[in-house]
């Protein structure tokens, strides 16, 4: 089945902690990552409200694919700079456009847990990629502690259950460190590193309430954002880092 992207925009959107909190920490995250690599040319795939081309300084040419137009829009106006090539649509739909360039790095962050087919998706993004193309996949994770105490609190049956965040936006799968390894694995990826990234206590609802309360602060945040790495497999998401094994 078809998603609803118009639906998706007005629920993602909608959203005051993801896009005010959970959104910066995934690309301070995925910043990190780009500036210890070379990043000349870089692919997005999906820049949603806030492309990361806005972050990032020293490189050759950005190329954006986004479905939602409005989220296109957006990142033109943002950007507007001729090195910056924004395509609008699927990159399932648009892949043909994009296969002549040499990528340094690819990012597909926040996407692969919405995909009905992402196996599908990895092998046609194999087919754009050198064998030093660096490809970024980031997905939430369903060993969050988060999810964990929902599950332990009868919230929800098992931690490979779809939320209803999930079903609110749409999501087909849950993964964790060692599925969505095993994914990328499976389609010849070739992989660098992975970890976890911000400790999440609570439901997105929960946390934006107790920020509302003040129980919650922007010290506290960047103290979430410090500690996943005495919970290495329990940060609210999940990164994979990897290169396509391609002649």
């Amino acid at each position: 089945m078809s998603r609803d992207m118009d639906k998706y925009e007005r629920d993602y959107s909608g959203s005051f902690f993801e896009t005010t909190y959970q959104m910066k920490f995934r690309r301070r995250k995925v910043l990190e990552i780009i500036n210890s690599t070379k990043h000349d040319n870089i692919l997005e795939i999906g820049c949603g409200l806030d492309s990361i081309g806005k972050y990032i300084d020293n490189y050759e040419k950005i190329y954006i694919v986004e479905p939602i137009q409005r989220f296109c829009k957006k990142a033109e106006m943002d950007l507007q700079n001729d090195n910056i090539k924004i395509i609008n649509g699927l990159f399932e739909e648009k892949a043909h456009l994009l296969m002549n360039q040499k990528y340094d790095m690819i990012i597909v962050s926040s996407l692969l847990h919405e995909l009905e087919d992402p196996r599908g998706f990895l092998l046609l993004l194999k087919n754009i990629c050198q064998k030093d193309t660096l490809v970024h996949v980031n997905v939430p994770n369903k060993l969050s502690i988060h999810r964990i105490l929902a599950f332990e609190s009868g919230i929800i049956g098992s931690t490979n259950d779809l939320s209803g965040r999930n079903v609110l936006l749409q999501q087909n799968k849950v993964y964790d460190i060692d599925t969505i390894s095993k994914l990328i694995s499976e389609v010849g990826g070739v992989i660098r590193d992975k970890g976890t990234y911000f400790i999440k206590p609570f439901s997105h609802s929960q946390m934006e309430k107790c920020i509302e309360m003040s129980i919650i602060n922007e010290n506290i945040l960047e103290g979430f954002y410090n500690i996943a790495s005495y919970f290495p497999e329990n940060g609210s998401e999940i990164y994979v880092n990897f290169h396509f094994n391609v002649d």
